[in-house]
């Protein structure tokens, strides 16, 4: 990711107008927020430390107090980072030896300029303990927080605790996956006017940027809105691994119906077909076997299937998986429907499909299911999903907090924030529903995977603390209409 920097910012004019424009963006952020705070500032040797001389030197001119805490000079007189540092010098900012900071109370911002995107070994020891020691304070990081790999989100030997991030241009992987992600506080992107090809980052997905809400027209009844189906397990449904567990069907069922669905039914096993009863607008219907479930899914109005959630590890489980699968139509393969293709990944292949077919696996369905490619230690989470989704030509939607979507055609998108509040049961099961009622209404796979991620995490977030399953599904309604309403300003 530093060389692609590099190059862009080569092709662009010179890297010191940049650094100009990020340090003097970063000056401006703290004194819009930090009015009447001291500022300190702890400056690297290369270009990271530069902007932080940059934003030194603004401060100062705009009368805030701030000082400079140098890990040591820049390399050599021919840098950038030198160029500003002068700058700092002529200012006459003080610059003290960086274990002075140290000593610095809590009511001090600290800005981390120390090593930026190119670090990629172990913090010094000396610098890891100032990590520790400022670990509750207030802290600004310049692109990325110091000791957080950029490539791969990992902690090399300890990590400044960003409150905020300010990085330039793209997200970079490090801001998006676990651990990384836990350190960075909230991302703010400065768009530095940059021309650039570059294909190593992710589509960013946030409140400016996603895909539009299907909206209905005048013209459309129930059918036009897209038919799903949700199909449920039984209760004879039983092996030595799992049970059926009907909630999650239900939740699914719901979720669809709130992600805008015109109908939804739930297809489950004739002997279950009590445990579905009394969800009013949820039609259930039953089938015997696999090929009357196919006679279910010939519906001409069905426009999307989901399968999995709560099914149990029973038998006939994969063939009902790869014969919907056979049928080519939209469809999303969740939990269960996941988990029965341990170590089988190529039997998970979509038939001309890829753009209707969705799998939604976490960390664990994930790693049963692509072993090798889950412990390669030379991919990370974008590279693993990227690979698996090529693999079984489907999007995949790789949950967590650090969730990746990856399509069969190599894009790659994540979420700028997430919630922990969405570890809770129940929440993977609203969204499969919400992925199935938006491929339901004619969305392709990607951008239906995308969005629904979105509208997931935002309603979460909406909801806050104490969260469970139902609540997501509650708090639909509200996400929705306010992305409805500010669509017209999406860049998406």
């Amino acid at each position: 990711m530093q060389k692609s920097e590099q190059l862009a910012f080569q092709s662009n004019g010179g890297s010191f107008t940049f650094m100009r424009l990020a340090g003097e963006y970063v000056a401006k952020f703290c004194h819009q927020h930090y009015t009447d705070k001291n500022i300190a500032i702890l400056c690297g040797q290369g270009n990271n430390g530069g902007d932080g001389y940059v934003a030194a030197k603004w401060l100062q001119q705009n009368n805030h107090h701030v000082d400079i805490y140098q890990h040591a000079p820049p390399h050599h007189d021919k840098t950038d980072a030198y160029r500003a540092y002068q700058e700092s010098l002529e200012a006459n900012i003080t610059i003290y030896p960086l274990d002075n900071a140290l000593q610095l109370t809590k009511d001090t911002i600290i800005i981390d300029a120390l090593f930026g995107i190119g670090l990629n070994r172990d913090l010094p020891d000396n610098i890891a303990h100032l990590a520790n020691i400022l670990k509750d304070h207030h802290i600004v990081a310049i692109d990325i927080a110091s000791g957080v790999n950029a490539d791969n989100g990992h902690i090399m030997k300890n990590a400044f605790r960003a409150n905020h991030t300010i990085s330039f241009w793209q997200a970079k992987y490090g801001h998006i996956l676990l651990p990384g992600a836990a350190y960075r506080g909230q991302l703010h992107l400065c768009d530095l006017p940059i021309n650039s090809n570059c294909d190593q980052y992710p589509i960013l997905i946030n409140d400016n940027n996603h895909p539009q809400i299907p909206i209905p027209t005048a013209f459309d009844h129930k059918y036009k809105r897209g038919m799903a189906a949700i199909i449920a397990g039984g209760t004879k449904q039983v092996s030595a691994i799992g049970t059926a567990m009907p909630g999650a069907s239900r939740l699914a069922a719901r979720a669809c119906q709130r992600a805008g669905a015109g109908y939804v039914s739930i297809f489950c096993p004739w002997d279950s077909f009590s445990l579905y009863q009394g969800l009013d607008s949820i039609v259930v219907k039953k089938f015997k076997d696999k090929y009357s479930l196919l006679e279910l899914c010939d519906d001409k109005h069905l426009t999307a299937i989901t399968i999995g959630p709560g099914q149990g590890l029973h038998v006939s489980l994969r063939d009902n998986v790869i014969s919907l699968l056979e049928h080519q139509k939209p469809i999303v393969i969740d939990g269960d429907g996941l988990s029965v293709f341990e170590h089988k990944p190529e039997l998970l292949k979509s038939h001309n499909n890829a753009d209707k077919t969705i799998l939604t696996p976490h960390d664990g369905e994930f790693a049963r299911i692509f072993p090798n490619i889950y412990h390669d230690p030379c991919y990370n989470k974008f590279d693993k999903t990227i690979i698996a989704a090529k693999q079984t030509q489907a999007t995949i939607i790789y949950k967590g907090f650090d969730t990746i979507i990856a399509s069969a055609d190599g894009r790659v998108a994540a979420l700028q924030d997430n919630t922990p509040w969405l570890a809770t049961a129940g929440s993977g099961d609203v969204l499969s529903g919400i992925c199935c009622g938006f491929l339901a209404q004619g969305m392709d796979s990607f951008n239906a995977a995308v969005l629904a991620c979105y509208c997931h995490v935002k309603s979460a977030t909406c909801f806050g603390v104490s969260l469970i399953a139902e609540d997501i599904i509650n708090a639909l309604p509200k996400t929705i209409n306010q992305i409805m309403q500010k669509s017209v300003n999406c860049g998406y």
